[in-house]
């Protein structure tokens, strides 16, 4: 139940990711390329037992997302959720 619970935060931060990514965005009447990175974590998980820990773990993710390049989505454990969405199908 938990990956289940992992797996549909992942899809629905990459759906809100590709969102953002595919929306023409305007500024002072000049079209702006916008995209977003999204760090996901789940609770209960891995070594998450409050809800601080949560924020910690989402906060850590997002900087890993955005190390790795931006416009992308990071979960607990996982390089990028490719790897996730993947596995699921």
């Amino acid at each position: 139940m938990r990956e289940s619970a992992k797996r549909n935060a992942l899809q629905t931060a990459e759906r809100l990711r590709k969102l953002v990514e595919t929306t023409t965005f305007k500024h002072e009447g000049k079209k702006i390329a916008v995209t977003v990175s999204i760090g996901v974590a789940t609770w209960p998980g891995d070594r998450i037992d409050s809800g601080q820990d949560l924020l910690k773990a989402a906060d850590a993710n997002l900087y890993t997302a955005k190390r790795k390049g931006r416009n992308r989505v990071v979960g607990q454990g996982e390089k990028k959720v490719s790897k996730v969405l993947k596995k699921a199908e």
